[in-house]
């Protein structure tokens, strides 16, 4: 999990949210049943493209790429059964696989990628996270999200590979220039926001920064 910073509110949006609430209320006043089309307003392509936007289109949970497969839920951070004011509230929504999404469900009280600093909270030892033990919130959220469930370690643990071919790659390279093309992708295109398990990647590269196998960056070359 990253730190994520929320976008512009969607035109859309800032436009009808507070006819989108009323309608609900007014349902509430005369007791009727709203429609699906009006519970999941939210659910508005010009929403979900900026959502998707700005967690990087993976999930703002576990970070897993998906939308070769699934065009991902948008989620509520805080559930939507608590009032009418948080199904259309634009700080209230992001984007979740499917898993981390059922996961959630209507807990609360769980890391926002969006108000905390995740990755102070979770370490990354191979291609397990483990929360801080001195925070609650980072327990809580590992096992109520699942983010140590098989399916995940294992995609985590291909990507930890793919990273140390480039490694190795790089390391076997007598070509100096070539060398540290190679290992700038690990120092900068393999750890950037939009890479499939960023915080884990950031460990795995820092990790080879302090034990001196890598550069914290590129040398000098000679003019």
């Amino acid at each position: 999990m990253i730190k994520l910073n929320k976008r512009p509110e969607p035109q859309i949006l800032r436009d009808n949210r507070a006819s989108w609430e009323q309608a609900l209320r007014d349902h509430e006043t005369n007791g009727t049943e709203p429609s699906k089309a009006e519970l999941n307003r939210y659910g508005h392509k010009d929403i979900k493209s900026v959502l998707l936007a700005e967690t990087n289109e993976k999930c703002a949970y576990c970070e897993s790429i998906f939308r070769h497969v699934y065009p991902g839920d948008i989620e509520h951070v805080t559930p939507k059964r608590n009032g009418i004011q948080f199904r259309f509230a634009w700080e209230n929504l992001t984007i979740a696989c499917s898993t981390c999404n059922t996961c959630k469900g209507v807990k609360q009280g769980l890391v926002d990628p969006y108000d905390d600093d995740p990755e102070a909270l979770f370490q990354h030892a191979g291609p397990a996270i483990l929360p801080d033990p001195a925070s609650n919130k980072a327990t809580a959220t590992e096992a109520a999200l699942s983010l140590n469930r098989h399916a995940l370690v294992e995609r985590r643990t291909e990507r930890l590979k793919a990273l140390h071919r480039i490694l190795k790659i790089a390391l076997d390279q007598t070509d100096q220039n070539y060398r540290e093309i190679l290992l700038d992708e690990l120092r900068v295109k393999e750890i950037r926001d939009d890479a499939e398990f960023a915080a884990m990647s950031r460990w795995y590269v820092k990790d080879l920064i302090t034990k001196g196998v890598i550069a914290a960056s590129a040398p000098p070359t000679n003019a």
